[in-house]
């Protein structure tokens, strides 16, 4: 690369979500998972019984498109939802004992994703990546909150 030139991280960024979006597909095959479902199952992992508006926070979705994801994973047996004992018109999301093997499996092939991709760089490199990450999408979920 020229010093000139900077690199295309846009499309190497898209290149990349693609190709872990297969991954993780093809991984999860076997239980109809995807990446957007690893997620919720991560999420739940460490928020047990979290609140629809938590989820839907955590995952940068919409109620809606997590009411719909949500759903398919309930009728699939991985969670349930259910009210809120103190308020009813909160909904609560757990894993089912189901869910939660789905879970652990998935954690355990991320493990594995993981030390693949990090293979070969040190944590200061790691570190700058994931800071960068971690920079283009506050940027951008900054710029998607005050357009309107």
């Amino acid at each position: 690369m020229s010093p000139s030139r900077a690199p295309r991280l846009i499309f190497l960024l898209s290149g990349a979500e693609r190709a872990v979006r297969r991954w993780i597909d093809a991984r999860g095959n076997a239980y109809g998972m995807t990446a957007a479902k690893g997620g919720v199952l991560m999420y739940l992992r460490q928020n047990p019984a979290a609140t629809m508006s938590e989820l839907s926070s955590a995952l940068r979705a919409s109620l809606a498109g997590s009411s719909g994801l949500l759903a398919r994973m309930e009728s699939g047996g991985l969670v349930s939802r259910a009210p809120d004992v103190a308020d009813q018109r909160i909904t609560r999301v757990t894993l089912t004992e189901r869910g939660a093997r789905v879970a652990k499996e998935t954690k355990a092939a991320i493990n594995d994703l993981n030390a693949q991709l990090t293979d070969g760089f040190d944590e200061q490199e790691l570190a700058t990546v994931a800071r960068w990450l971690d920079h283009a999408s506050s940027v951008l979920n900054t710029e998607d909150s005050t357009e309107g």
